[in-house]
């Protein structure tokens, strides 16, 4: 008996099929090997992402960087999982992606990686609704699967689900308080809904422990924007532009904060960047009318309630008469009118009545004027191809 042959088929067959915790395993339609197939399905992600080898590895198979991205989000590598996410943004990539995680998943219906890894390629394909169905099916076989509720928070927030998002994302960092793309998530969501004290609250949770976590960098400069503490952002976007994953980002978000500094530094010299002189007279006009109006309704109370005659008599069809409450619901009304344009016009004109503003207050007021200029992503990427 030839011992020595015996063996060697004994090996090639147990690498072909491996009957391990329920599941058999075997080869994967795009050869992606049955070792790694194993360690994704346990949560095996150190060995996941080590069976997967290094990135420049990588470039000719989409799956094996969207697997090893998986690996190293879970890992709180975000930067490079963000790298290999963006790498695989492309169309024709993203199908690849989704039809090895369709056979995954149909190999391995029962297990929530399966489920979460195809939620994840329908997402990038654009196909959210069943994308939100595969997440919960991930949930259902793992109701705290931090991962899944993460990815599925940012589905949500894609789709201007807010209650939803909010609640899968702070699900998942009471779940997994030290997963650290969860609490940025949670941030980028609030940055979303213009709240940006919450939102540098989450991202301060995880920089001490991350210091490099280039999108939670990116996320605290733009809230820092908001809250008016500008020397804070551009060092936040300055240290996000020294990684590959987000130079463009930050170096977009820089360039938007130094345009509203120079805006207004315009403000404090007196004139709007780009304020004609039109805009300043209607401005004046809108001031002196509203110190009129106001004085209006100071001194009305002191008039006897009676009807007051308004025009020339010596000029016929000029007069007319107004009671004193038709006076003061007309003067409120105009009021009130004339406070929201000069609002729109002149977005500072609110500290004027308290002899001015600090710096954080009139930089609070440029960002109210209208939308943030800058940008932030999910550390899933999705939509950003």
């Amino acid at each position: 008996m030839n011992t020595k042959r015996f063996d060697l088929n004994l090996i090639l067959a147990v690498a072909i099929i491996m009957v391990t915790g329920g599941y058999a395993f075997s080869a994967s339609p795009i050869g992606i090997s049955a070792e790694i197939e194993k360690a994704a399905l346990a949560e095996k992600w150190q060995l996941v992402a080590d069976l997967c080898g290094p990135n420049e590895k990588l470039t000719s198979s989409p799956v094996l960087r969207a697997i090893k991205g998986h690996a190293l989000l879970a890992l709180n590598h975000n930067n490079e999982s963000l790298l290999l996410f963006l790498s695989i943004s492309d169309d024709s990539v993203c199908m690849t992606w989704r039809k090895w995680t369709e056979s995954f998943s149909s190999r391995y219906s029962t297990n929530a990686v399966a489920h979460y890894l195809k939620g994840d390629a329908l997402g990038r394909c654009g196909n959210y609704d069943r994308a939100i169905k595969s997440f919960a099916q991930a949930l259902k076989y793992k109701p705290n699967f931090a991962l899944a509720l993460n990815a599925r928070g940012a589905i949500y927030a894609y789709k201007k689900q807010w209650n939803e998002a909010l609640a899968d994302f702070e699900k998942a960092c009471t779940i997994a308080p030290k997963f650290a793309d969860a609490h940025a998530s949670l941030g980028n969501l609030l940055l979303l809904k213009k709240a940006p004290s919450g939102a540098a609250d989450c991202f301060n949770k995880v920089l001490p422990l991350f210091p490099e976590f280039a999108l939670a960098l990116n996320g605290r400069g733009c809230a820092n924007f908001g809250e008016g503490f500008w020397a804070e952002a551009t060092n936040d976007f300055k240290q996000a532009c020294e990684y590959d994953a987000t130079m463009k980002l930050a170096l977009f978000n820089a360039n938007a904060l130094a345009k509203a500094e120079l805006e207004l530094a315009s403000k404090a010299l007196g004139d709007s960047a780009g304020m004609s002189i039109n805009v300043k007279q209607e401005i004046d006009k809108l001031k002196r009318d509203i110190q009129h109006n106001e004085k209006t309704l100071q001194v009305l109370p002191w008039i006897p309630d009676i009807t007051l005659k308004f025009g020339d008599p010596k000029k016929i069809g000029t007069e007319f008469e107004w009671s004193k409450s038709a006076i003061r619901d007309n003067t409120l009304r105009n009021l009130k009118l004339q406070q929201a344009k000069l609002k729109e016009l002149d977005p500072f004109q609110q500290f004027e009545k308290t002899g001015g503003a600090t710096t954080e207050e009139l930089k609070r007021a440029l960002v109210d004027k209208g939308d943030w200029p800058f940008i932030n992503w999910f550390g899933l990427a999705y939509g950003t191809h």
